[in-house]
């Protein structure tokens, strides 16, 4: 797929992780963003179902914020009684 762009043997293979018996996509994304390279219109706090207890506050400083771009999503696959997925 990337041949055009990249030489054979440059890119690393992708394996799937695992999470208990189901294939799965391993991603990371950083809680913060240093407030130089942030969108300002874009800073928020972290939602009250990520953190109700407010424990990540005390990391937003002059110095670093949380934006839209920190965010990070979960979705589930569920198929119903005739398996189609949801």
């Amino acid at each position: 797929m990337f041949s055009q762009n990249f030489p054979q043997g440059v890119l690393e293979g992708w394996v799937p992780g695992q999470f208990d018996t189901f294939l799965s996509i391993n991603a990371a994304n950083r809680f913060y963003t240093h407030r130089l390279l942030a969108n300002m219109t874009e800073v928020i706090l972290f939602s009250a179902e990520v953190d109700p207890q407010e424990i990540s506050k005390p990391g937003i400083t002059e110095k670093y914020v949380h934006t839209m771009e920190n965010v990070v999503e979960y979705y589930e696959k569920m198929t119903c009684g005739s398996k189609h997925p949801r």
